[in-house]
């Protein structure tokens, strides 16, 4: 298994576990909300004669009603939480930063509010 799948496997199984719905597509207009979207990943990686080392930037969006931003908040606060402490077994794991935007979305005929956030980290 890559670093790069290890990673997001327990990024996804950690977030899985705080009782959210989550996903790892966008699911249809019949979700309910709020749910988590666990979405696009880059990953640049170089290699030496030895190992892997590499990078990972894994983008984290919440969607939520748009009146219900003290819930959208605290969600994103329990996924930043998260993503701060993650740790992999047999692999060093350096976070580099979490940016987080809160977005008006428009994409579906509800006032949505989401949280986008970018987390890069280090492995070797």
């Amino acid at each position: 298994m890559t670093p790069q799948l290890r990673i997001y496997l327990e990024i996804y199984k950690r977030i899985s576990n705080l009782g959210y719905d989550v996903y790892d597509y966008l699911p249809n207009s019949e979700a309910s909300y709020p749910f988590i979207h666990i979405g696009e990943m880059q990953n640049p990686d170089r290699y030496t004669k030895t190992s892997v080392f590499g990078e990972v930037y894994q983008t984290i969006n919440i969607y939520h009603h748009y009146k219900n931003m003290g819930d959208l908040m605290n969600m994103s606060g329990e996924v930043k939480e998260i993503l701060r402490g993650l740790q992999i077994p047999n692999m060093k794991l350096i976070l580099n930063d979490i940016d987080e935007q809160i977005l008006n979305d428009s994409t579906t005929s509800e006032v949505l509010k989401r949280s986008l956030i970018d987390v890069h980290y280090t492995f070797y």
